[in-house]
């Protein structure tokens, strides 16, 4: 674990963040704000390696190692280039090299869309946050409206996270929270996304 979360903090000190590690087994956390002292790599420790291979842009990035090989989530691309879902990007030697893996889907899933219809619509997914348990591994994202409270938090889980398995997809299994609460849209779930 300890040299799992020393090359996570030296990714995200190179991108210019901070990285937090979870307990023993759990994935390892980063975060682009303030985290204590004892997780963080200051900027002398992330000159002495360098990253090589695709780390930009990446946004809010969620790191989870599965086998050897390591996965990092990210924010979607801004007005959904890409589709503007959420990106991922692989190493296979520790997170010193990574690889432009693609994107969860290829849109925005279509109820996103619906929630937001009545007035601009989110420009990408963002802030991913990735766990596993029991097989299964659930991703969290966001969605919302710009310089408003009108956001949604929702689920997607895969049982592989290998894009090279026959299993490997990801279902959409819609909103876990939204803000405001409101009664005023009708969303019919749950819309599978491949």
């Amino acid at each position: 674990m300890k040299a799992a979360v020393t090359a996570c903090c030296l990714l995200v000190a190179a991108l210019g963040g901070a990285c937090q590690a979870g307990r023993e087994g759990d994935p390892v956390t980063l975060s682009p704000t303030g985290v204590p002292a004892s997780a963080s790599v200051t900027p002398a420790e992330s000159d002495r390696t360098a990253l090589a291979g695709e780390t930009s842009p990446i946004h809010d990035p969620a790191l989870i190692v599965d086998h050897d090989t390591w996965y990092v989530f990210s924010t979607g691309r801004v007005q959904r280039e890409n589709g503007g879902t959420i990106q991922i990007s692989s190493s296979g030697d520790h997170g010193l090299t990574w690889a432009y893996v693609g994107t969860v889907w290829d849109r925005i899933p279509a109820w996103i869309d619906k929630r937001f219809a009545d007035g601009p619509l989110p420009d990408n997914l963002w802030a991913p946050e990735i766990r596993q348990h029991g097989g299964t591994f659930y991703l969290y994202y966001s969605a919302s409206r710009f310089g408003t409270d009108e956001s949604v938090t929702a689920l997607a889980t895969n049982t592989t996270l290998d894009p090279t398995d026959p299993d490997y997809r990801w279902v959409d299994r819609g909103p876990v929270v939204t803000s405001p609460v409101t009664d005023a849209v009708d969303i019919t779930l749950p819309e599978i996304v491949e």
